[in-house]
């Protein structure tokens, strides 16, 4: 019987590396029987993958418009088509509605055997990074706003990230064994060990997979997102508004990423830090009690490395002189490159000398 993987998630959680890493190998990861389905030859398997789940959720945002319709029913198509092990994968799976999460299991279970996924990792970095996750893609919130929806559970990657109410319901009609954890090491989710436990899903050796990522999703430190931030308070779209938006956006944080100064990391605040680390603890309870398969250790989900309180710098009131100075850096580097201009969106330089100078 065909026996089908789908990977719904966490955001920040490595996937960008994995579904990179899977890219890359799907040639010789098919001649040893995983088939990482693509659907045009223009396209990585990762991006249209990406497609078909917006068009499965109803979305059409990273294209133009109408870009993502009928890809979900071409992918179903070409699963069906296929003999062996299948994946599918992206994080924008994790938080759908029931009604979504029944006809994806309806539509890859039919005659297969499906399999549940999810990586997870450490909840306090989890969250930091989202945040400035979602500042990237154009939100204008404080770190103090997102932790405090989050806590309610009233925002999407808050949805997405808590680890029961995702397996809850995508696994509600499986068997526990059909349903995977795969824990990121702590740390950078980027790494060897976090490929190894998700090669142990799969049945597949992880060397078998010989080209490395090339792409992953690095997290900004504090300085850098609050001066995206800034620029969505004076941009105005909001996320996924202007296509345009991401191209000079994606530019931008190549540069502020480029710098030799010092990072300031984005850390949880130290009256937030008993909550995650509970709650953290409540998922490795509920892993426990329903017998789901854990490639990796639980301990990686708890908070850790802390820095002491007097040490921890507040990323919502940050030094405006270290804003500013990361702001010239970029001018600076963008004026360096002045044989370049016409690669350099003009919004980059607009953008920051009006809001910073």
């Amino acid at each position: 019987m065909r026996r089908v993987y789908l990977h719904v998630g966490a955001p920040k959680s490595g996937t960008t590396y994995i579904q990179d890493r899977l890219s890359r190998n799907a040639r010789i990861l098919r001649r040893h029987g995983l088939h990482v389905p693509n659907l045009f030859p223009s396209l990585t398997p990762a991006r249209a993958q990406f497609r078909a789940a917006l068009d499965l959720l109803g979305q059409d945002w990273g294209g133009p418009e109408g870009h993502a319709a009928g890809h979900w029913d071409r992918l179903v198509e070409k699963v069906r088509r296929t003999q062996g092990a299948v994946l599918i994968s992206h994080e924008i799976f994790a938080p759908a509605p029931a009604e979504v999460i029944d006809k994806a299991v309806s539509d890859l279970g039919r005659d297969a055997e499906l399999h549940i996924v999810y990586t997870a990792r450490d909840y306090g970095r989890a969250l930091t990074s989202a945040w400035q996750e979602s500042v990237k893609a154009g939100r204008r919130w404080r770190l103090r706003k997102f932790l405090d929806l989050a806590h309610e559970h009233r925002n999407w990657f808050a949805k997405a990230l808590e680890l029961p109410d995702v397996l809850e319901a995508w696994g509600r009609d499986l068997p526990p064994e059909h349903v995977h954890v795969v824990t990121a090491p702590s740390g950078d989710g980027d790494s060897p060990a976090l490929w190894e436990r998700f090669c142990e899903v799969l049945g597949v050796p992880p060397g078998l997979a010989r080209h490395r990522a090339r792409r992953s999703n690095p997290s900004l430190d504090a300085v850098a997102t609050e001066i995206i931030r800034q620029l969505n308070v004076r941009h105005r779209a909001g996320p996924n508004a202007d296509p345009n938006r991401d191209r000079y956006v994606d530019a931008l944080i190549d540069l502020l990423q480029s710098r030799k100064s010092e990072r300031i990391p984005i850390e949880l605040p130290p009256q937030d830090r008993p909550w995650v680390t509970e709650r953290a603890r409540s998922w490795i309870d509920w892993l426990e009690d329903h017998k789901v398969v854990v490639h990796g250790d639980v301990e990686d989900l708890i908070p850790s490395g802390f820095r002491p309180e007097d040490a921890w710098v507040n990323p919502d009131r940050l030094p405006r002189k270290a804003v500013r100075g990361l702001a010239l850096d970029a001018l600076h580097h963008v004026a360096a490159r002045k044989r370049d201009l016409a690669a350099v969106p003009d919004q980059i330089v607009t953008g920051v000398r009006s809001r910073f100078f």
